[in-house]
């Protein structure tokens, strides 16, 4: 059979034609794990982005603005209410404490003196209630009471119900008990502080320079 040259000259073109047509032709298209995967990414990245840690070994500085001094019984245990005395940054520079927000706990009695236990942080910004881990140094600060002591002691303190009672009991109309600690008081009060004891003990906390917080685990908040 005969086929000219022009005939297949025409054919071998249009098959070059159909296959870079073919070519050109190829999509490529995104597999539906794929564009998950790129989704969850970006949702990541934005929970990221909110989320605020405060690491282990950060020191947050207080005030307590209420009182001098606290004075409570070396084997009392008493709830109080700190101050943060400035914004507590994390590590890229971020506010994720901001001064002015409130950390509750108690002083406990420990082998060597008092502590404060911090519980429960409460943000200023946003009234957010978190669980915290923080503590502040050992207090060993004691005064032994007696008769001859000058009732002063009490100038400018708050005192718990345990060493308001110790108080009152020694100085008797001689004193003025300012307010006293209430809510969480526990340990020995009058009775038990006095029947039979020859030290009587108080421990003196300045909570401003005493009640400084360590945190001891990582805390992480999210805006």
């Amino acid at each position: 059979m005969f086929i000219s040259q022009g005939w297949q000259h025409k054919t071998i073109t249009f098959i070059a034609l159909g296959t870079i047509s073919t070519a050109n032709l190829q999509i490529p298209i995104s597999h539906p794990a794929q564009a998950a995967t790129k989704f969850h990414a970006v949702g990541q990245k934005v929970a990221q982005s909110n989320r605020l840690e405060v690491r282990d070994g950060t020191v947050i500085p207080i005030q307590y603005n209420k009182a001098e001094k606290v004075i409570i019984t070396p084997d009392e245990t008493q709830s109080l209410t700190l101050t943060v005395a400035r914004d507590i940054r994390t590590g890229s520079g971020r506010v994720a404490i901001p001064a002015g927000s409130k950390i509750e706990g108690k002083l406990k009695p420990v082998s060597d003196g008092t502590q404060f236990v911090a519980q429960t942080l409460v943000l200023n910004s946003s009234n957010q209630r978190l669980s915290i881990d923080a503590t502040s140094r050992v207090v060993t600060r004691k005064q032994t009471i007696t008769n001859k002591n000058d009732s002063d002691i009490t100038k400018g303190a708050i005192v718990g119900a345990g060493a308001a009672a110790l108080l009152g009991q020694i100085f008797g109309g001689r004193i003025r008990i300012g307010e006293v600690l209430g809510g969480g008081a526990t340990g020995a009060l009058a009775g038990t502080l006095l029947r039979g004891s020859k030290r009587k003990e108080v421990v003196l906390i300045y909570p401003n320079r005493d009640l400084k917080l360590t945190v001891n685990s990582n805390l992480v908040i999210y805006e």
